[in-house]
């Protein structure tokens, strides 16, 4: 009889001990699980309609592109919001376009969203190439991640697609389809 208090504070205590792993294993598997929402990117179509470089005191780059983006979620029973995102093209480090706004969206697995977007710059001071061209396609903003009924966020959304465009010609289109590098950071 004496030894009775002592079993169920034993008890008690290996409970209490397995109950807080347990409790500790299924957060580390829920963080695991959402960091994995992370939406892949993908530049479909670039069209360079004006490219024009003014010479003078400075060279001045007046440019016209329009890009189509799409987006994809690679695993399942997750989703994202797109809340706020702006697109805007990138010449050796520097942003020759306005950013533009890209419309708020939800996207669930297997969902396709695609986005098409007009960027546009007028005599921007610029070092220029010669032949081929890389320009960058910079998509920039915030989401929420969806995981199960769970949702987190806000997230800071950075995508780079990058685009090779032969220099010269008046309408200049890239390759169909090019991977972008995309980074998501929690805040």
């Amino acid at each position: 009889m004496k030894n009775l208090p002592k079993k169920s504070f034993n008890y008690c205590a290996l409970f209490v001990f397995f109950s807080t792993l347990l409790c500790i294993s299924l957060c580390l598997a829920m963080s695991i699980q959402i960091s994995l929402t992370q939406p892949r990117f993908f530049l479909r179509h670039a069209t360079l309609h004006n490219f024009t470089l003014t010479a003078g005191a400075g060279k001045f780059l007046t440019t016209n592109i329009t890009v189509a983006l799409a987006a994809q979620i690679p695993y399942s029973r997750r989703g994202v919001y797109y809340d706020r995102l702006d697109v805007y093209a990138v010449y050796r480090d520097q942003k020759i376009t306005l950013p533009a706004p890209l419309p708020a969206s939800y996207q669930a697995y297997k969902d396709d969203v695609v986005w098409s977007a007009f960027l546009s710059g007028n005599s921007v001071p610029v070092e220029p190439g010669a032949g081929k061209m890389l320009l960058n396609i910079v998509v920039e903003g915030w989401i929420r991640k969806h995981f199960w009924n769970l949702e987190v966020g806000p997230c800071r959304l950075s995508a780079n697609c990058p685009v090779f465009l032969d220099f010269g010609s008046r309408s200049m289109e890239s390759s169909p389809v090019q991977s972008c590098h995309v980074e998501v950071h929690d805040y």
